[in-house]
């Protein structure tokens, strides 16, 4: 089932990119054919015309990309981190932190929405850092958790220099139900929109809060289980 459910998303992205080139090929040929029947254009504005399709094409096409990819290969790319905690491979704060951390940098790394690094803390426990390094450019800890407490929407924290490179940090609180968890903090590269922000969004309210959830009842049955 899961062989025929890839075969039938390779089919699909192949549809919809000779789709694309279609509609981006008739455009193309109308936009030249209308603007030589309102104009008398020379060759020189062939060439120009030509470049400026392509840029607005390729760029149209990479939005495009993001939106079909993104959100169709989130399921199958989180499952091992599920089959992780249900096996209890993951079953502390710290490691549940460490791989969602991994995920984040890993799984989002799309045209405008690349994630570069993640800082991910549960509860009151020291936050996690991915990569590893990016801890001496990590926003401060308490400030952080104390702005996660006061609501559950992506916070926008502004851009920061990171080596000379801007970054733009986005706090991301974790809920389940009225109970505080923790949060997650991600640097990208460029500034998010607001269809990534609700993603992020997304992302934490149905596939982080409710793991997180069986990873902090198992550790409270090992505390017990001492």
């Amino acid at each position: 089932m899961s062989q025929n459910r890839n075969i039938l998303g390779v089919l699909q992205s192949i549809s919809m990119i000779v789709v694309y080139i279609f509609v981006v090929g008739v455009l193309f040929v109308g936009g030249w054919y209308l603007l030589n029947s309102l104009f008398d254009l020379p060759g020189v504005f062939l060439a120009l015309y030509i470049i400026v399709f392509l840029l607005a094409g390729g760029l149209l096409g990479a939005w495009i990309w993001v939106l079909i990819k993104l959100p169709r290969n989130l399921n199958k790319s989180f499952d091992p981190i599920k089959n992780k905690i249900a096996g209890r491979k993951i079953a502390s704060s710290k490691e549940f932190a460490a791989e969602t951390g991994r995920f984040l940098v890993n799984y989002f790394s799309f045209f405008r929405f690349d994630v570069i690094a993640a800082q991910v803390q549960i509860k009151n426990n020291e936050p996690v850092f991915t990569p590893p390094e990016f801890v001496r450019h990590g926003l401060d800890r308490y400030d952080l958790t104390a702005k996660s407490k006061t609501t559950e929407d992506i916070i926008s924290l502004g851009k920061l220099d990171i080596d000379g490179q801007p970054c733009y940090s986005y706090l991301m609180p974790v809920w389940f139900g009225h109970e505080w968890l923790g949060y997650f903090c991600v640097y990208t590269d460029t500034r998010l929109n607001r269809f990534n922000k609700d993603f992020l969004k997304d992302f934490e309210e149905f596939y982080v809060d409710d793991q997180l959830m069986h990873v902090l009842y198992y550790e409270s049955t090992k505390q017990v289980e001492k």
